[in-house]
């Protein structure tokens, strides 16, 4: 059983056991669940924590619990939700992690959000580490959009050890750590359509800052390379791409195609003989124990394995 009770200017709630929660008027307005009182549920009576709320979450929009900030509306003030504990043995609390959600902008009625996740180093105060704007990117180290492009997840830092990502496999088998791309040519996420000879599946791109933005300095990129069958049919060539001095556009320098041969761009045959035309050189095997480059449709340079064979051969 539990009663309410007046005393002293504050408000007691005692349950049979003497232990109780005392909402303070008198002083400060404070609420105070006394150490090693009892469980506090709201909407049903609690389980395991000390404060339990139970409510049917049908509005996306508000949670069953809500921490709002009085701060007068501008850009980047929310509510903040902190972990802490004890950190002396003389029983000083701290505060060790936060998680904050940040209005957007200053514009008044407008109430996109964004959340940051931050922790508290020895000595020093509370540093946000992770971004999540109200478009959904995801940014470590720095909030997304503000080290180049907008994508879903960036990674920014100063060291080596910040503005990097580490990948490792455990597991006593053969197989090892993996980064997959995909792409389907469904507008919906979910729906695999059937995608195109030409279709660039994924890439890998470099980016250098120019001062005021960031320009395409190379990239590599996994493309089809023919008509894809509907089952265990896909062909694929890897394209390498750089960017001539003076330019900033990517051009193609040398591609693998899906038949296993190399082409390399028209800009590379300044060591090619004097004869020929500008098309691409194309690296392959020709017959059994040599390997052919050709120059022309009717020329090829053959080099035998062995290395005892180098002559300009018709086809």
């Amino acid at each position: 059983s539990a009663w309410i009770r007046q005393s002293n200017g504050s408000l007691h709630i005692d349950s049979q056991n003497g232990t109780h929660i005392r909402e303070n008027y008198y002083s400060n307005g404070n609420v105070i669940l006394c150490e090693g009182g009892g469980l506090v549920g709201i909407g049903v009576e609690p389980l395991l924590g000390k404060l339990e709320v139970y409510a049917v979450a049908s509005n996306v929009n508000v949670g069953n619990v809500r921490l709002l900030d009085s701060t007068a509306m501008t850009a980047d003030v929310g509510g903040i939700f902190s972990c802490g504990g004890k950190y002396t043995t003389g029983g000083l609390y701290a505060d060790y992690a936060t998680m904050r959600g940040r209005k957007d902008n200053v514009t008044s009625g407008d109430y996109a959000g964004y959340m940051t996740l931050g922790t508290r180093p020895n000595s020093a105060s509370m540093v946000e580490h992770v971004w999540i704007t109200s478009a959904g990117n995801v940014g470590i180290g720095k909030a997304p959009g503000t080290i180049g492009n907008t994508n879903k997840l960036q990674v920014a830092g100063t060291t080596a050890a910040t503005n990097s990502i580490g990948i490792s496999a455990w597991s006593a088998d053969a197989l090892g750590s993996r980064i997959e791309l995909g792409k389907s040519r469904g507008a919906a996420i979910g729906t695999n359509t059937i995608v195109n000879d030409g279709d660039v599946v994924g890439s890998l791109l470099g980016y250098g800052a120019n001062g005021s933005t960031f320009t395409n300095l190379a990239s590599i990129g996994m493309e089809v390379d023919g008509t894809p069958g509907a089952t265990n049919d896909m062909p694929g060539r890897i394209v390498f791409k750089t960017t001539p001095n003076g330019s900033g556009t990517l051009t193609e320098a040398m591609r693998l195609s899906q038949d296993q041969t190399a082409l390399f761009a028209s800009s590379i045959k300044t060591a090619a003989p004097t004869t020929g035309t500008a098309a691409p050189w194309k690296l392959g095997t020709l017959v059994t124990g040599q390997v052919g480059l050709t120059m022309l449709t009717t020329q090829y340079l053959e080099v035998d394995v062995s290395g005892s064979l180098v002559k300009l051969a018709t086809i």
